[in-house]
């Protein structure tokens, strides 16, 4: 009888223990699978080296026309009110970047080597944000490597990643694999928020044909720029992928020039 209590212990012992590695071994799977369903979406993402659209701009303030263009590294875009006729352009790349405002007769043309402000993470972030993908700010591909992430109830994919500057962008992809939402906090102070919607698909690739953008701090006194530009709405119309990128333009003499860091500064969102 006693060996027989013992031979039922060591055997309660060994089922609870291997009932334990059990729940580890799923648990593991589990997160395993979770790490190829992120990699898979993530991946579903496409990095596109150039795109073409013409824009519809519209917050409460103002209503234009126009059209963007992104290189795999540049952002070229102008702004046309009635008639077609063009009041802003601007260009800017790793290197350079330029502006014209044609109803004030003013531009800002001036290479990158020389401004301490980080201009390129500026353009990378903007050039991701019109393309809808999910770069770092060096503009290169996001890898799980680099982001926290995890699913939430919906099985969306949320991805955070800790950039310079105390910032943190924060991308969500859903359940169909569509990258929709994009969150640039600094501090702890959600300086962007960009939800995109009416995914069509374009030369075989789904790409959003709205944008809405947002800041919670535009109301901050120090946000110049995100104050003039609360919220406001960006839709694509006639979208290419297979077109060349614009460069730089030629700046008008009879203009005068404005001082890129005093212009930059104002946007602060670094």
């Amino acid at each position: 009888m006693k060996n027989r209590r013992i031979i039922f212990a060591l055997m309660t012992i060994g089922l609870l223990f291997g009932f334990q590695s059990c729940k580890t071994t799923g648990s593991l799977v589990s997160k395993l699978r979770q790490g190829v369903a992120a990699q898979e979406m993530l991946e579903s993402n496409d990095r596109i080296d150039n795109m073409n659209a013409k824009w519809t701009f519209a917050s409460s303030n103002i209503k234009v026309g126009g059209q963007v263009n992104c290189g795999p590294s540049s952002l070229w875009l102008n702004t046309q009110f009635l008639l077609g006729i063009e009041t802003h352009r601007l260009y800017a790349d790793k290197s350079l970047v330029q502006f014209i405002d044609r109803t004030q007769r003013v531009y800002v043309s001036d290479s990158l080597a020389q401004m301490s402000l980080p201009v390129g993470m500026i353009v990378n972030l903007a050039r991701g944000i019109l393309c809808n993908e999910i770069v770092d700010l060096s503009g290169e591909p996001l890898s799980l490597r680099e982001a926290e992430y995890k699913f939430d109830e919906r099985r969306r994919l949320l991805l955070s990643y800790r950039a310079p500057f105390s910032t943190v962008l924060e991308y969500t992809i859903d359940e169909n694999g569509d990258f929709t939402e994009m969150r640039l906090i600094r501090n702890e102070n959600e300086l962007l928020k960009v939800v995109y919607s009416n995914f069509l698909v374009v030369d075989g690739i789904r790409f959003p044909h709205t944008l809405h953008i947002s800041s919670k701090e535009a109301a901050n006194a120090d946000m110049e720029f995100l104050q003039f530009f609360e919220s406001f709405d960006i839709v694509y119309r006639d979208v290419h992928f297979d077109t060349e990128a614009k460069s730089s333009f030629s700046i008008p003499s009879n203009y005068n020039k404005l001082d890129a860091q005093t212009l930059l500064k104002s946007i602060k969102l670094f």
